[in-house]
């Protein structure tokens, strides 16, 4: 997401009152009536955005994909993506805890990158047909099918497993002689 542009856009003014914090929409969003507590209210703000006439503030995302915007006012701010990497949301400033209020307000969207298409892995013919080429197996490394879809890797060890089956196995075999000597006992 490097060099990506982020737009904020401040949507409402914020006043504090005896009950909190309160925002107000700005003037060039009030005629559309816009609830901020909605759950649909970042893209209601973002449709009417090209008939509202606000501007905002665009930055250039750093390498590691972050964008930092400073000194903001109170108020509730549009957050969007101008590639549209992600849903566009609203921040308040400031955050409101149980306990108290943020100014310093971090905001992570979800960003939903596409996976690449996979393609089909090809085969070559060998000289050998039937015999399957050497692997090497390490614990570090997960698996992969056929398919070319991933196992998860579990950390998994593989000797347990034989040692597991044998010890079933010693179980039930003193479990039959166990029944075959009450068995016994009771005839």
């Amino acid at each position: 997401m490097q060099d990506e542009n982020v737009v904020l856009v401040k949507v409402a003014d914020g006043a504090y009152t005896a009950a909190g914090y309160e925002f107000t929409l700005i003037p060039e969003f009030s005629g559309t009536g816009v609830d901020l507590a909605d759950t649909d209210a970042a893209k209601e703000l973002y449709d009417s955005l090209a008939s509202s006439g606000a501007t905002g503030y665009a930055a250039a995302s750093d390498s590691d994909g972050k964008v930092s915007f400073a000194d903001c006012a109170i108020g509730a701010y549009l957050v969007y993506s101008q590639r549209q990497l992600f849903n566009p949301f609203v921040v308040l400033v400031p955050l409101e805890t149980q306990e108290e209020y943020i100014f310093t307000v971090t905001a992570e969207p979800k960003i939903d990158i596409p996976e690449p298409p996979t393609t089909e892995p090809t085969t070559e013919q060998t000289s050998q047909p039937d015999m399957p080429e050497p692997t090497t197996e390490s614990n570090t490394e997960p698996t992969t099918k056929p398919s070319g879809e991933q196992l998860p890797y579990t950390g998994m060890l593989q000797y347990p497993i034989p040692l597991l089956g044998c010890a079933g196995l010693i179980l039930f075999a003193k479990g039959l002689l166990d029944y075959a000597g009450a068995k016994k006992k009771e005839d």
